[in-house]
C-alpha cells in the first residue's frame, strides 16, 4: 500500500442498526430503568435493573411486573407531573421484594407515550439506596444502643459493689459451717446465682465500653468453621442441615477473634433456637466479598435460618438489652454483638426471609492494604 492507500484508509466502524442502538444506550446508563405498559406488563429492563434485581432479561419477557416485584406502596408507579420551573424530579423511596432479595430504591416515573402521544406505560428510573437505608437503619439502632449502654453501665457498677460485699459475707459463713451442714448446699446455690449475677454485670459493662482485645489478621472462613465446631453437638442433635457457601481467596479482616467469635456463636444458637420442632431445618452460612457502594470492599458474612422468623411488632426491639422471647437467656445476646460489630467498624442487618427464616448480615471492613483493585 503506498503512501496516498495509506492516507485514505479507515477503520470500519462495527455496524449498529437503529433498532439496537436504543437498548445499547439505555443498558449503558448507571441507573436502573424499567418500562412498564399501562396494562403493568414489563416492556424493559436495562442492564443495571437487572444487576439490581438480580435477574436474567429472559426471566421477565412478557410478564407482569408484580409477579416478579412485590410491594406494598405502588405510588413509586405514579408519573410525576413538572412543577412550576419545569422539574419533573421527585424522587420516591420505596422499599421492593425481588424472589428472596431486600431492596430499598430512589426512583422517579415519566409517562410513556407512543409517537402519536397516547401514554402506553410508564418508565421509572432508580437508584437501590439499600445499602444506604441499612446503615442508617443500624446507626439509629447503635446510637440507641449507646445511650441505653451508659445507663445500664451506671446500674451494673452500683449493683456491683453490694453484690460482692454480700458475696463475701456469704462465702464468711459457709466457711464456719461444718462439711456437712445442711445450710452447704442452700448457700452454694446462692453464690451460684450471685455468679450469674456478675456475668451479667459484666456484659452490661462490655455494652457500654467494648475492649478492643487483641486485634489481628483474621480468615473470617476458619473463625466459622471454629465457630460450628463449638456447636456441632447441638445442631446434630437439633437434626439440622448445615449448608456452607463460603468464599474462597477473602481478604483477611483485622478483628479480635475471640469477640467476634463470640458474635458468630450467638448467630449460630440464635438460628438453632428458632428451629427447635421446624422440619427439614437448614442453616446456611456464607461468604462473599461485597464492594460497598463501589469504594468500601467488605467481607460479608451471612447465617440464614428456615426457622420462625421474628415477628414485626418485636422486630424493632431485638437489639434492646434484656428483650429476649426466650423462655431463658439474659437478652444481652444481639445487643452485644451490635456493639462488637460497630467497635469493628462493621454493620449487623437482619431481615425476615420471605419463604420464612430469618437472614443475619456482619459485614466487616477490608483493611485498605489489603483491598485488590
Amino acid at each position: 500500500m503506498d503512501h496516498k492507500d495509506t492516507a485514505h484508509a479507515t477503520v470500519a466502524a462495527p455496524e449498529v442498526s437503529a433498532e439496537e442502538l436504543p437498548r445499547l444506550l439505555l443498558d449503558d446508563l448507571d441507573s436502573g430503568l424499567l418500562a412498564v405498559s399501562t396494562g403493568g406488563q414489563i416492556l424493559h429492563l436495562n442492564r443495571a435493573a437487572l444487576d439490581a434485581f438480580d435477574l436474567k432479561a429472559a426471566e421477565v419477557e412478557g410478564k407482569s411486573l408484580f409477579d416478579v416485584v412485590s410491594c406494598d406502596d405502588r405510588s413509586w408507579l405514579h408519573p410525576v407531573s413538572d412543577d412550576r420551573l419545569g422539574d419533573p424530579r421527585r424522587h420516591s423511596e420505596t422499599s421492593l421484594k425481588v424472589g428472596d432479595k431486600d431492596l430499598v430504591i430512589e426512583s422517579v416515573a415519566r409517562r410513556l407515550s407512543d409517537r402519536r402521544g397516547r401514554e402506553i406505560g410508564v418508565v421509572v428510573t432508580f437508584t437501590d439506596i439499600s445499602d444506604i437505608a441499612e446503615d442508617e437503619e443500624f446507626r439509629r439502632t447503635a446510637d440507641r444502643l449507646a445511650h441505653l449502654g451508659e445507663l445500664s453501665a451506671v446500674v451494673a457498677h452500683e449493683i456491683r459493689n453490694p453484690l460482692t460485699g454480700i458475696r463475701t459475707t456469704i462465702q464468711f459463713l459457709e466457711s464456719k459451717l461444718a462439711d456437712d451442714d445442711a445450710m452447704r448446699p442452700s448457700l452454694g446455690e446462692v453464690i451460684s446465682e450471685l455468679d450469674r449475677i456478675e456475668t451479667i454485670i459484666t456484659d452490661l459493662l462490655v455494652l457500654a465500653r467494648p475492649s478492643r482485645g487483641d486485634r489481628g489478621l483474621v480468615d473470617m472462613n476458619a473463625l466459622i468453621e471454629k465457630s460450628i465446631d463449638a456447636v456441632g453437638a447441638q445442631i446434630e442433635e437439633s437434626s439440622i442441615t448445615l449448608r456452607r457457601e463460603l468464599a474462597g481467596d477473602l481478604p483477611k479482616v483485622e478483628v479480635d477473634q475471640s469477640t467476634v467469635q463470640q458474635v458468630f456463636l450467638n448467630m449460630l444458637v440464635n438460628a438453632i433456637d428458632s428451629m427447635e420442632g421446624v422440619e427439614d431445618a437448614t442453616l446456611k452460612i456464607s461468604t462473599a466479598l461485597r464492594r460497598y457502594r463501589v469504594k468500601r470492599p467488605t467481607v460479608e458474612v451471612s447465617f440464614s435460618d428456615t426457622g420462625t422468623g421474628i415477628p414485626q411488632d418485636v422486630k424493632d426491639r431485638i437489639f434492646d438489652p434484656f428483650f429476649t422471647t426466650k423462655t431463658m437467656g439474659t437478652g444481652l445476646g444481639l445487643p452485644l454483638s451490635l456493639q462488637i460489630m460497630k467497635d469493628h467498624g462493621g454493620t449487623i442487618h437482619v431481615r425476615n426471609r420471605p419463604q420464612g427464616g430469618t437472614i443475619f448480615k456482619l459485614h466487616f471492613p477490608v483493611p485498605e492494604d489489603l483491598v485488590i483493585t
